[in-house]
């Protein structure tokens, strides 16, 4: 079958629209009993255009990136340039290796150290021409310094990453997965705005006796949160998982040098908030820290101190955080430059660490982490032991009256273990009060016949609606062996309790015993399944003979209208992290294909914005609408799709 043709007699400005191709019917004598595969998704586009309508053709090739400096760090390369002229992206390629990017900068990652690498910029344009090649060379380095005094520090080279010796990955409704990739560790989550955590075995202690004050310190390389999203370095007086806070509300950076309080953290708890968003109007990235605690944690007088200006969050770039838990309070480096503070001091003298990672409100979460490491009093993580994998048997249960069977185990021997949960508690009503005579609820583990209470894991927690709530269960020997272990989560509440609760996550840690095994893995663990690199954020709009927006639910006079299709490489690389090369992108006006451009004369492009005008003077009054189709040009890449609807008088 033929594809259907709309005649378009031209009316005046006509601009270049995108690449596209049609997808063909295959012809022969149909299988009634069977369904037919679709076509494959087309990586070359054919140009075509309807009868009367022109397609420009493309300019001067853009001009070469000017200033290609290399930076090395860690087993990696930042590549930084000058923009170009008449460019809507870069290629980046080092050996045989290629990285498309929208802002002239690359983080190159997994190099050999003290290896000369050769790193190679072209600017390309809307259509797919290439400027010429600028080249420069460096050499990446080894392993930066720590910080501190190297109580701790992994850089995620081991045998399986993350270590289970040292590290546990928890999320909601298991979103996120983490493992090795371009020599680091890499965590990806498809759970969008969902969190993931990455909590340390190993104790965070600090040293009350250092001399110059430092009482320990929180380091990571990484390159989150990038240009949009959080990450939270946390230091959290209890054996929690998953924490709350506000992580979802706006940074507060307002008082320089103080420490706000979060009544949702736990009490203790300190926190480094490290964000950054694009701001609607200027569609730049601006990146806020905070220093916040929860109620009860020490503060001490605030002490002036010289602040810098963050540097503008950068895509795919990575930077050291510090936190240093000082004895006249905290303060944040990046880089090395000092960045935020504020007064709150550790009431306690070890900690558990999370980093919690989220991404952007657009985008999958992905992010690259080199290293972690702790300074302070020594600290090593309790051996491995692996058991029972807990399992919940169903939904939080209310039980009145049950707490009076339960058993409060102290059972640490060898085979024992400590089950840690995070549950969340939402109210029937938003004015329904949770307590019940004025205090939390008991929870109880049920494990076959036998009941264990459940205790918060940070004394003195608040039980708030909706907001994470960490508990822990001892658990005896008796009980915890096979592969799985069952367990019913209840609450001793009376049956009219106005609330419902679920449990996030568990995770059972245990002491090494007979029904116990020591190691998980055998062999290096696979590369983890990246987030697959995307087209450029596709977008289409109709706009009046003058080029202008039509207000919305006002009809067009007949005579010219004009197409904007736009394809922005930034925005895509913000949420997916990896651009893929854009073969073209196709037209079809009420399922008719209007025009058809390549995108890929010199190699595949990457983004840009066109305009297509065409006349309206023989199409019918009334409502239509316009189909973009954006295609990629390796295989495997999902083609993008935009929708654009005009009405005619």
């Amino acid at each position: 079958m033929e594809r259907r043709r709309l005649v378009v007699v031209l009316a005046g400005l006509v601009l270049v629209g995108g690449a596209v191709a049609a997808l063909r019917l295959v012809g022969g004598t149909p299988n009634l009993n069977a369904t037919p595969p679709p076509p494959p998704i087309p990586t070359v586009i054919k140009p075509f255009h309807a009868p009367g309508v022109l397609v420009p053709a493309p300019g001067a090739a853009p001009a070469p990136p000017t200033h290609l400096m290399l930076t090395a760090g860690p087993h990696r390369l930042l590549a930084t340039w000058t923009p170009s002229t008449g460019a809507t992206g870069y290629e980046v390629r080092w050996g045989d290796n290629t990285k498309y990017v929208g802002e002239p900068d690359a983080e190159i990652d997994g190099l050999t150290a003290g290896q000369d690498t050769q790193v190679r910029v072209r600017a390309v344009d809307n259509f797919g021409q290439r400027s010429d090649t600028v080249a420069v060379t460096g050499k990446p380095q080894a392993d930066g310094p720590p910080g501190a005094d190297n109580a701790l520090v992994d850089h995620f080279d081991g045998a399986e990453v993350p270590d289970p010796r040292l590290w546990r990955l928890a999320s909601p409704s298991n979103c996120a997965v983490a493992n090795r990739g371009d020599g680091r560790m890499v965590l990806v989550s498809e759970c969008q705005r969902a969190s993931a955590t990455l909590r340390a075995r190993a104790p965070f202690k600090i040293d009350p006796t250092a001399p110059d004050g430092e009482l320990g310190r929180f380091t990571i390389d990484t390159n989150a949160p990038g240009a949009a999203g959080e990450l939270d370095l946390d230091l959290v007086p209890g054996p929690v998982d998953l924490i709350a806070g506000s992580n979802n509300d706006p940074l507060d950076a307002s008082a320089p040098g103080t420490a706000t309080v979060d009544d949702f953290l736990p009490p203790g708890t300190i926190r480094v908030r490290i964000g950054s968003d694009v701001g609607a109007n200027t569609n730049e990235a601006v990146g806020s820290v905070e220093v916040s605690a929860g109620p009860g944690t020490p503060q001490v007088p605030v002490v002036a101190r010289e602040l810098h200006a963050l540097p503008t969050p950068r895509l795919g770039v990575s930077v050291r955080w510090d936190v240093v838990l000082r004895t006249d309070g905290i303060e944040v480096l990046r880089d090395g430059v000092l960045v935020a503070s504020g007064n709150a001091v550790p009431g306690w003298t070890t900690a558990t660490a999370l980093v919690e990672f989220t991404g952007s409100t657009q985008g999958q979460l992905q992010a690259g982490v080199s290293m972690i490491g702790f300074g302070g009093a020594p600290t090593s993580p309790p051996p491995l032991a692996i058991g029972p994998m807990p399992r919940l048997d169903t939904f939080v249960t209310v039980s009145p009256g049950a707490g009076q069977h339960a058993i409060t185990s102290t059972d640490t021997g060898p085979g024992s273990g400590l089950l840690r949960m995070t549950a969340l508690i939402a109210p029937n009503t938003p004015s329904a009060g949770l307590l019940v005579n004025g205090a939390p609820p008991t929870f109880l583990v049920e494990i076959g016949s036998q009941v264990y209470t459940a205790t918060p894991a940070v004394p003195g927690q608040p039980l708030l609606p909706n907001v994470r709530y960490p508990l822990v269960a001892r658990l005896p020997a008796s009980v915890l062996h096979g592969p799985v272990l069952t367990i019913g989560v209840t609450m001793d509440v009376p049956s009219t309790y106005p609330g419902e609760a679920d449990v996030a996550q568990t995770d059972l840690e245990m002491v090494p015993g007979p029904n116990t095994r020591s190691n998980t893995t055998t062999s290096n663990a696979p590369a983890v399944v990246a987030v697959p690199p995307q087209l450029a954020q596709l977008s289409a709009d109709v706009l009046d003979a003058n080029g202008n927006p039509v207000p919305i639910n006002q009809p067009l006079a007949k005579g010219r209208a004009v197409l904007r299709i736009r394809m922005d490489a930034i925005a895509a690389q913000r949420s997916a992290s990896a651009l893929a090369g854009l073969a073209g992108f196709e037209v079809w006006l009420d399922n008719n294909e209007l025009v058809a451009v390549p995108t890929a004369m010199g190699g595949a492009g990457i983004g840009g914005t066109w305009l297509i005008a065409f006349d309206t003077g023989r199409i019918t009054s009334g409502e239509h609408v316009i189909d973009v189709r954006a295609y990629g040009a390796q295989r495997g890449i999902a083609f993008t799709e935009s929708f654009a609807s005009f009405g005619l008088s």
